[in-house]
């Protein structure tokens, strides 16, 4: 089951040619070829002027869960209008790998005949780049409600936010090594370290059962990168 998606973005313009939301969606692989067809329901929409650029994420959920049948999904949005002719118009970038970093015919996008088309499909017609869009998948299995996260960009995910009892820590990493997770509070003070050895990513949780309500810091360090990420604790 989907439960929720992240969406990273760098760059937001809410113009006044076009729409004011866009809409996150899930749809199946049930195209000639595995390419995106149906859009399942339910959708949620996001005001284009109130998305975090930050780089703490976007994060929506669905209500209920999205159940794909066919096993296989697409995640994404779409609701952006282009009107050539009169207004400033609607921006949203996202965050993306770098070009070479995922395999072919992983980005798609739906172009205004409503065909799909991959990012690079081998002509000049499309960006010619293999890459995976930031856009995160929170999972659940019908028989459990322990969340899995599946994230195709090296992006630090911090799940959920508020949190409880409990925090999910996901990132990935091209290389092998020691990944250390600190929770701080306000004050910059050490309240936990976790510490996972000889890893390349995967998703953590961090105990919040002792933790008071308020908020906090999480430190998280990989062989490549150190990122500190703001969440709420509520009880």
């Amino acid at each position: 089951l989907i439960t929720s998606e992240f969406y990273f973005f760098p760059k937001n313009t809410d113009g006044t040619g076009g729409a004011s939301t866009i809409n996150c969606r899930v749809w199946d692989d049930n195209g000639a070829g595995g390419i995106p067809s149906t859009a399942f329901t339910p959708s949620v929409s996001l005001a284009i002027s109130a998305l975090d650029i930050t780089g703490t994420g976007n994060i929506v959920t669905f209500s209920p869960p999205i159940n794909p049948a066919s096993g296989g999904f697409y995640v994404g949005f779409d609701g952006l209008v282009y009107n050539g002719t009169t207004g400033t118009f609607d921006t949203v970038a996202i965050l993306t790998n770098a070009d070479g970093e995922s395999a072919p015919v992983t980005a798609w996008e739906q172009w205004s005949d409503n065909s799909w088309h991959s990012f690079n499909d081998g002509t000049s017609a499309t960006w010619q780049l293999d890459l995976s869009l930031c856009i995160a998948v929170v999972m659940c299995s019908p028989t459990t409600d322990v969340p899995y996260i599946i994230n195709p960009t090296n992006e630090v995910i911090v799940y959920p936010n508020p949190a409880n009892n409990i925090l999910y820590v996901n990132t990935n990493s091209k290389k092998e090594g020691t990944i250390t997770i600190k929770l701080l509070n306000v004050m910059g003070q050490l309240v936990s370290t976790k510490t996972i050895a000889n890893s390349t990513g995967g998703t953590f949780d961090i105990d919040l059962s002792n933790v008071s309500a308020g908020v906090y810091f999480v430190n998280v360090s990989t062989p490549e990168k150190t990122v500190t990420k703001r969440f709420v604790v509520d009880k």
